[in-house]
């Protein structure tokens, strides 16, 4: 039992009493655990809509909270959320602009809805629910949840670009179904000694030892500012939502990478800078690149450099090589490369460059080509088209002659492509085949496409178009007024046709053209003593050829549709009276009597013969052109 009582003192009664101090009354704001329940919303736009989060608060706030309740444009966006909810939230959003707030719904009924801050999300017509999708308010129940084993995991790679950054990269290891879609990867990093103006979406920790956690849509992430000297555990978790789910949570479906930890860094390592990638030649599939350093590093401290394709390590080379060729680039790819330097042969601690992006195009569509008529001899046309439904982007058309490149065709946006051959052989078969060609180029940045061709189209296998050779003419008969030559067929090439002959006296057209059923002709005005060269030259329905006019000489260029054949030469000397008849008599099964008329005794004895020589041929063994000649005498009747 205790008694309690106030003494009251008057003060006026003392003489020397203490001066009373200033005072000041102020109104002091009486901190509401209610009203720190309010949170600071953010988002992170992907191809959806956003993926909406905030950080979470005290596990007090469930005194004071109820539910908290995301508005979409005024109004209610799927379930309300319980105050110890993890805060991340997948929403969807149709194309245009939104706002998007949270509500606080206080336990205490006396208490107002409190609003968060607004955010005013502009979804491009490029994204978020696609034409005909109604924006989903309650979300409909899906027929069935995914398997763990169907989502995809992150495969991670972490790389040490420099003494204070690393670079973050990851891929998802398989496809998602159609109805998953990836709302957010949270990148997070643990350690000690993170710099105090470093900033993340979200961090965590106690005393020195922290967590930040990054939001982003796609890899990679480069982080700036860690400690050389400690090591630090970096993974990734990918968060993911279903098509029609009632439940707006993506926590309700991640996967988490494999952890990494960062490795401390060679001293060494800071005499030496990043490497400076460049590219040095582009061709098909491939690209070379080299690397360089300023001038002032100490090229004795480079112990070796590291080859990363697409994030992952490859090839180390030795400290002399400078170059590298990326070979095989495999067709629709995007290939980024880069090169790492280090000051440790096993390469604890190393300085990346920048990437180089190789993008190799999709391998274009060969073409389908075809044989047309040229008017051009000794030649070969053909043509091909690209099909309107074609996107690959070609540049030109290489061709092939035997397998060997023979010429190239620019497109300049054509769809239409004719090509000859020309100078060709008549008698030779030629295997031809194009291929479609899409020509390396600078893209956008550090990004290079390289060269790419396609198949080969199919193959033609086609003999020019060659006027026949004349045969080689035979004289029949030479007397004092010129001589008589015949001569054979000329074997026709393809589809030319021969319509007559021209007679070339010494290179040059001597007549009109012969119909192409004589093969005969005299040739008048000769002098004796001289020598000349006789050519026929076969005459075809070849279009575009250039007739010989009387007295012109043949031109290979101006005439070379006509190809006189070999040369007789005809030494007009001597002449020798020739019988005017020629027959056979009593032939029977193994022999006939060769005759022939005699010459006529009173001409001149210089032009009397003084033998014959009679030719036979006609057996395996015996040819017109090699036949057996027998010579006899003047008054001689051979009996075969």
């Amino acid at each position: 039992m205790h008694e309690c009582f106030v003494l009251g003192i008057e003060l006026d009664s003392f003489q020397h009493r203490r001066p009373e101090a200033t005072r000041k009354v102020e109104s002091l704001p009486i901190i509401n655990g209610y009203s720190n329940a309010v949170p600071a919303i953010s988002y992170k736009q992907n191809a959806n809509g956003i993926f909406l989060y905030w950080k979470k608060k005290s596990p007090a706030i469930t005194d004071f909270v109820e539910n908290y309740r995301i508005m979409v444009d005024q109004e209610p966006y799927g379930n309300l959320i319980a105050p110890n909810e993890e805060p991340k939230f997948q929403i969807n959003l149709a194309p245009g602009k939104h706002h998007c707030y949270v509500d606080v719904l206080p336990k205490d009924k006396n208490n107002e809805i409190l609003k968060s801050n607004v955010l005013k999300v502009d979804v491009p017509s490029t994204s978020g629910l696609r034409y005909g999708q109604m924006q989903r308010r309650e979300p409909s129940s899906i027929a069935s949840v995914p398997e763990e084993n169907d989502i995809a995991v992150p495969k991670l790679n972490v790389q040490k670009i420099s003494a204070s950054s690393i670079r973050i990269n990851w891929y998802l290891d398989r496809k998602m179904p159609t109805d998953i879609f990836l709302s957010i990867y949270e990148v997070h990093i643990r350690g000690y000694d993170f710099p105090d103006q470093m900033t993340s979406d979200e961090e965590s920790g106690q005393g020195d030892y922290m967590e930040h956690i990054w939001f982003v849509n796609s890899p990679p992430l480069e982080i700036q500012g860690i400690s050389e000297r400690q090591e630090y555990t970096v993974f990734v978790r990918a968060l993911f939502n279903v098509q029609g789910s009632n439940d707006m949570k993506c926590t309700t479906l991640v996967t988490t990478s494999n952890e990494e930890i960062t490795t401390q860094i060679n001293p060494l390592i800071d005499f030496l800078t990043r490497p400076l990638l460049q590219v040095t030649r582009i061709g098909i599939q491939m690209a070379i690149l080299s690397w360089k350093f300023d001038d002032s590093i100490d090229q004795s401290l480079v112990k070796g450099y590291r080859i990363i394709l697409n994030s992952k390590p490859t090839e180390i080379l030795p400290p002399n090589q400078h170059e590298y060729e990326l070979r095989d680039l495999k067709p629709d790819t995007r290939n980024e490369i880069q090169v790492s330097v280090t000051a440790h042969p096993d390469f604890v601690g190393e300085k990346i460059s920048e990437p180089i992006r190789i993008v190799c195009p999709k391998r274009p569509q060969p073409p389908i080509i075809q044989n047309i008529p040229t008017e051009k001899p000794f030649s070969i046309r053909i043509q091909w088209n690209i099909n309107d439904d074609v996107q690959d982007e070609i540049t030109s058309f290489k061709i092939f002659l035997d397998t060997k490149l023979h010429g190239e065709i620019e497109t300049n946006g054509r769809q239409s492509f004719k090509y000859d051959f020309t100078k060709l052989k008549a008698d030779h078969t030629y295997a031809i085949y194009i291929k479609a060609f899409i020509g390396q180029k600078k893209l956008a940045g550090y990004d290079y496409q390289c060269d790419i061709e396609s198949n080969i189209s199919n193959e033609l296998l086609l003999k020019c178009a060659a006027p026949p050779k004349g045969t080689t003419p035979r004289i029949e008969r030479m007397d004092r007024n010129g001589i008589e030559i015949v001569w054979d067929t000329p074997d026709e090439c393809g589809d030319v046709k021969v319509t007559g002959y021209q007679i070339l006296n010494n290179g040059r057209a001597i007549g009109k053209s012969l119909p192409v059923d004589k093969r005969r002709v005299s040739i008048n005005n000769l002098e004796v003593g001289n020598r000349y060269s006789v050519q026929v030259v076969p005459i075809t329905d070849q279009l575009g050829g250039t007739a010989l006019r009387k007295g012109e000489e043949y031109d290979p260029d101006l005439h070379g549709h006509y190809l006189p054949g070999p040369k007789l030469e005809v030494e007009y000397t001597d002449l020798v009276l020739l019988p005017t008849k020629f027959w056979i008599e009593n032939i029977t099964g193994h022999s006939a009597m060769a005759c022939w008329s005699p010459i006529d005794q009173s001409m001149s004895t210089n032009i009397q013969p003084d033998y014959y020589k009679l030719s036979i041929w006609g057996d395996e063994q015996y040819t017109r052109e090699q036949p057996m000649i027998v010579e006899l005498s003047s008054k001689v009747i051979l009996n075969l």
